[in-house]
Order: C-alpha cells, then sequence, then structure tokens
C-alpha cells in the first residue's frame, strides 16, 4: 500500500498553494498520522511515507475513518477552503467492529465537502459480504466511487493514473456568503475563493443556492486569461455544456446573477435549493499560454431597508454612494420590489453636481424623461431625482431608466440640483428583470460657478 501512496503522490506538485496530502495508517490501532500541513514539499512527504512501519494486525476501520474526520479535516490541520477534498480508503480486509465502521463512514459522508473513494483489495474482500462494508464507505454515487482491485499489483499499475485524474476533476465546494445591505454600501464583499489554473489546466466547483433567494457569482481575473462556463444544469459545464461564458482576464470582472425566475427557468425541477456549477479551462491558443489565476466569489444579497440621508460638509470633495446591488466596487445585483430614497444635503449657497461611475438597471436605452416617464418603460426600474430649493420656481425632477454598460463613447449623464438638496428615489418593479445597480458620486459646488 505503502508504494501506491508514494506513486500517486509522485504524480502532484505538493506544497501550501498547491496540492496537500494526509496520511492515515491502521491496523489494530490508528498509527501516527501525516496531516495535510506536515510537509511542504514532495520530496520529505515521500520520505515521511517510506517510514510508516507494516505491523499487521486487525482492522479498525471505524477508528482510522474517525481519525480522518476529526484529525486530517479538522481546522488548523492544513484544511483550505474552496479547495477539492478528496479521501481515499485502503482496505484488504474486513472492519473489526462492521458498525462502528457504518457509523464512522456517515459521520464522514454528513460533509459534503468530503469525497470518499472505498477501495477493496483482493479476492477476500471483494468477492464476500465485506465488499457491502466498502460501498457503505464510498461516498455517492458508489459507481463514481467504490473500487475493487483483484490484488496490490494492479493498485500500483493502474489505480494511481485514476487517483489523479479524479483528484483534478473532483468538485472544489464554495459558500454562499451573504452581504446584508442597508443602502450605505459599506460592507465588504466575502473572501474570495483563488483559483490558479497552469496552461490547459481545469477547474470545477459547485454551490447550492436558495431558489427563492437572488445570488450573484463574481469572478475577478488576476494573472492571464481563461473561459468560464457556468450552468444550472450540468455538474462540470464545458464549451460544449453550459448556460452562460465569458471569457476572464486579468482585471476584468464578471458578475452572472440568478434570480428566481432564472432558476426555475434552468432549473424547474429544483426543490427548495438550485445547484449552480462552474468550469474553468486555460484553454491554450493564440490568446492564452500560461497561467491563470482568478477570484472567485458567490454572494446571497440579504437586502433591508435602503436609502439614507446624507450630509455633505465640504465643497468639491466627492462623495461615493453606491446603490442596491453596487458593494465595494462589484455589481452584484438588486433584487426587485425595493423603493430607496437618498435626502441629500449640501452646505448653504451650494448646489449639488450628481454624476454616475456605474448604471445598469432594468429598462429602455439611457433615458431622461419627465416625470410621467415619457421615454420610460411603465414596468422599467428607474431613478428619479428631485431638487427643491426655498426661493427658486417651481420642481425639477429626473426620471433615469437604463440598461447599459458604460464605454468609451458613452458617457453616464450628470445632474445639476437647482439648489443645496436633492432627493433621489430608486424604485424597482415586480415584473421587470432586475439589473446589476448603480454608483452615484454627489460633489457640492459654490453657488457662484451655477449663478447664470
Amino acid at each position: 500500500m505503502k508504494e501506491f501512496v508514494k506513486t500517486a503522490v509522485s504524480s502532484f506538485e505538493v506544497g501550501p498553494a498547491q496540492n496537500q496530502f494526509a496520511v492515515v495508517p491502521f491496523d489494530s490501532v490508528v498509527r501516527p498520522i501525516i496531516k495535510l500541513n506536515d510537509y511542504s514539499n514532495k520530496n520529505s512527504l515521500i520520505n515521511a511515507i517510506s517510514a510508516i512501519p507494516y505491523t499487521g494486525g486487525g482492522t479498525e476501520t471505524a477508528a482510522g475513518l474517525n481519525a480522518l474526520r476529526a484529525v486530517v479535516f479538522a481546522p488548523g490541520n492544513g484544511v483550505r477552503a474552496g479547495r477539492a477534498k478528496m479521501a481515499i480508503v485502503l482496505t484488504d480486509g474486513a472492519s473489526n467492529s462492521p458498525a462502528q465502521t457504518t457509523a464512522a463512514a456517515s459521520a464522514i459522508h454528513a460533509n459534503k465537502d468530503i469525497t470518499v473513494l472505498s477501495v477493496g483489495i483482493g479476492a477476500g474482500v471483494i468477492h464476500s459480504s465485506y465488499a457491502t462494508e466498502l460501498g457503505l464507505i464510498a461516498s455517492d454515487p458508489k459507481c463514481q466511487n467504490l473500487y475493487q482491485l483483484q490484488e496490490f499489483h494492479d493498485l500500483v499499475q493502474a489505480f494511481a493514473l485514476e487517483i489523479q485524474q479524479r483528484t483534478c476533476d473532483a468538485t472544489a465546494q464554495l459558500i454562499v456568503e451573504p452581504i446584508v445591505t442597508d443602502g450605505h454600501g459599506s460592507q465588504n464583499l466575502p473572501t474570495p475563493v483563488s483559483v490558479t489554473l497552469k496552461p490547459d489546466g481545469v477547474y470545477f466547483t459547485c454551490v447550492p443556492i436558495q431558489r427563492d433567494a437572488f445570488t450573484s457569482l463574481v469572478v475577478t481575473g488576476r494573472e492571464g486569461s481563461a473561459y468560464v462556463y457556468v450552468s444550472l444544469r450540468v455538474r462540470k459545464p464545458s464549451a460544449s455544456q453550459n448556460d452562460f461564458n465569458h471569457r476572464i482576464s486579468a482585471g476584468k470582472r464578471e458578475t452572472i446573477k440568478f434570480t428566481p425566475q432564472m432558476i426555475a427557468y434552468y432549473a424547474p425541477d429544483s426543490v427548495g435549493t438550485a445547484r449552480v456549477c462552474m468550469g474553468m479551462h486555460n484553454k491554450v491558443g493564440a490568446r492564452s499560454s500560461g497561467a491563470f489565476s482568478a477570484d472567485v466569489n458567490v454572494v446571497g444579497g440579504v437586502f433591508k431597508a435602503c436609502g439614507d440621508v446624507v450630509n455633505i460638509g465640504s465643497a468639491n470633495q466627492p462623495v461615493d454612494i453606491p446603490g442596491p446591488g453596487y458593494y465595494q466596487g462589484v455589481a452584484i445585483g438588486y433584487p426587485k420590489d425595493l423603493r430607496c430614497q437618498w435626502k441629500i444635503r449640501g452646505p448653504p449657497n451650494h448646489y449639488l453636481l450628481i454624476e454616475f461611475s456605474y448604471f445598469n438597471v432594468t429598462g429602455y436605452d439611457l433615458n431622461l424623461a419627465s416625470r410621467e416617464l415619457s421615454g420610460c418603460s411603465e414596468d422599467a426600474d428607474r431613478l428619479d431625482i428631485s431638487s427643491l430649493t426655498a426661493g427658486r420656481s417651481g420642481e425639477e425632477t429626473a426620471v433615469v431608466c437604463a440598461n447599459r454598460k458604460r464605454s468609451s463613447t458613452s458617457m453616464y449623464p450628470s445632474f445639476e440640483s437647482s439648489g443645496s438638496t436633492s432627493t433621489i428615489t430608486f424604485l424597482t418593479t415586480k415584473d421587470a428583470e432586475p439589473g446589476y445597480g448603480f454608483n452615484m458620486i454627489i460633489t457640492a459646488l459654490p453657488e457662484t460657478k451655477h449663478a447664470v
């Protein structure tokens, strides 16, 4: 068995930022464990495996499984968030305590992030009632995770390559972390999962999301470029099987939002939760020949009351005011049926310059309209911008509806208030497909610059 373990390890790059291995030797008792973070290079790890003594004796499979769960995959022992977690249980005999082995296997299976491969070696195991025990140890589906080999020679010669491929294809689990938003825009995005791919490397991950909630997948390129495939229907999205696809390069960010209506369309049979899966492929070609790395967030929005009273105390100092769906420079999208209102107050004898660094809400192409929504659809999400100042005649109001990203040839509009105050109201409908959000930049300027 040690030769197999060493052969399998030698097929991988080993290190804190690459692949990590743990070994749990067990016979009549569990022997000293090699933890995931005990060794940072391949040679020292293989030497440690070679030094494991063989003592013979019984088969305390239950104790080995319990050590796997409680020690190897315990926090602080090298487990990394967002990385594939695979355990391979090798045995050539039935366990000493079948009932305890079943309980220990169930405890591991409760952690859906861990895939357990069960490998029985020899006719004494695979052609007897012990085969049932092997099946209980393996994760579902058994047809993929249960292996029965005739002899140790098969283990070293063929199965090591199989393990390498299975580990590379294993699905790492992302976690949906909520952003609780109250309209102030002060919340940080959750810590991202970092993905690094060699040329022609692939990465897969799946995450369960609530069918009736609002969730966004945010991918930010850091180095190189790669294709990103996303699906609500297939476990390993690819160029030929995907619902959405993007090419991500260094400095580029893509946000894919999943609304309840979208989930119902792509995953109509899902109940309660749906599964979003993503595949990345650093495809070698004319535009890619090096390594690729990216950060991945999965964000679930928890929207409370939005809007605020904003007092701008100093002139010529731009103030960022993010709308719902825009956080820390990332547009993740907003839900339906919102009413957010900001009351902006500048210093006396100043007016407000209202600009946008990002604006994407549901509706027609960018339009300025009257309060009667001339040029805007009745069911479009919209922004009402009004200015009221004592001593000035009338009420000036702009209604903005849009669904267009900024480009080098089209700038977002700007507005000037008729005084030092303005009320800005964001209204979303129940029927229109929501957009990605907006970010306002408001500056108080001296009234002398505004005089006619």
